[in-house]
């Protein structure tokens, strides 16, 4: 099986770098990164030459679907992250089939799913990047709060801190900094206290997973109308603790390492696609790499 993933890494989500990499390491599988967006999608796919290819629908081309529906019987089926995808989208996802393109595998980030009409969507949350590099250090500042805009929300974890930075993922209102994923690592260690305030997507996005393992203090502050779909989302992803003496983030950094890397998501792609000892490589390689 050859697998090429574009990378459709965001602000949020290095989704597509930590899955190629583990998929790289896998035996049955060979994997790769489609990182420079210079070089022309028939370039790419020529050379390459996959069996898959998987990426988000924002980052779907003219000349994607061009390359793929000139010749169907050849060419690669997709892999397709539809997080995001409001009804109209969806509806043209679908409609992809019908010039030529076949879609192998649709799946979600997001813990209410996008509504297609013919497309059974896959559930696949998010995951701690552990391949990212973090920078463990005391922390030198009190407060930072990770927002998207929402004042209720911004004004609660102030509180009544004098000392804070305001940080976001676009330019907004409330922000002093834009950052990403990426930058948030170099941070996080940074603040004695880290909050994520806002809306349902940022709240349960990879960042939530990234804070747990690196921050010194976490604390999750939904606006209003996400409270219910963070419970739910905390519900799913996380066992009741069962050790009363052990710090509540200990055990939820143990969970996330046990249930929640990037293995763990490589592991459950695999499934959606049959590939049984793919599965069994992966969860061998995460015990190994983990442990580390």
């Amino acid at each position: 099986m050859k697998i090429l993933f574009q990378n459709y890494a965001t602000e949020n989500s290095t989704e597509a770098t930590y899955l190629a990499q583990c998929l790289s390491m896998v035996d049955g599988v060979d994997c790769d990164l489609w990182s420079n967006p210079n070089v022309s999608t028939y370039d790419v796919l020529d050379s390459y030459k996959p069996d898959l290819v998987a990426t988000h629908y924002r980052f779907v081309t003219t000349d994607l679907i061009k390359y793929i529906s000139s010749n169907p019987s050849s060419s690669p089926e997709l892999i397709l992250n539809v997080t995001g995808a409001t009804p109209e989208e969806a509806e043209s996802i679908e409609g992809l089939e019908g010039s030529g393109v076949k879609i192998r595998l649709a799946f979600t980030n997001s813990t209410v799913k996008e509504k297609f009409k013919k497309i059974q969507l896959k559930g696949i949350y998010p995951a701690a990047d552990i391949f990212l590099t973090r920078k463990p250090q005391q922390p030198a500042h009190p407060l930072g709060i990770l927002n998207d805009g929402d004042t209720d929300t911004v004004t609660k974890a102030v509180q009544k801190n004098s000392k804070y930075h305001l940080l976001s993922l676009e330019k907004g209102d409330h922000s002093d900094m834009q950052t990403n994923v990426g930058m948030l690592h170099d941070l996080y260690c940074f603040y004695e206290r880290f909050v994520i305030a806002g809306s349902l997507p940022l709240v349960t996005s990879q960042i939530f997973f990234d804070s747990c393992l690196s921050c010194h203090k976490v604390d999750i502050l939904p606006d209003k109308k996400s409270l219910e779909g963070f419970n739910n989302f905390l519900s799913k992803v996380f066992q009741e603790p069962s050790d009363t003496s052990e710090d509540l983030g200990q055990q939820l950094k143990k969970q996330i390492l046990a249930k929640h890397t990037p293995f763990n998501r490589a592991e459950r792609l695999m499934r959606f696609l049959n590939h049984d000892q793919a599965v069994k490589n992966l969860q061998k390689l995460k015990n190994d790499v983990v442990k580390q």
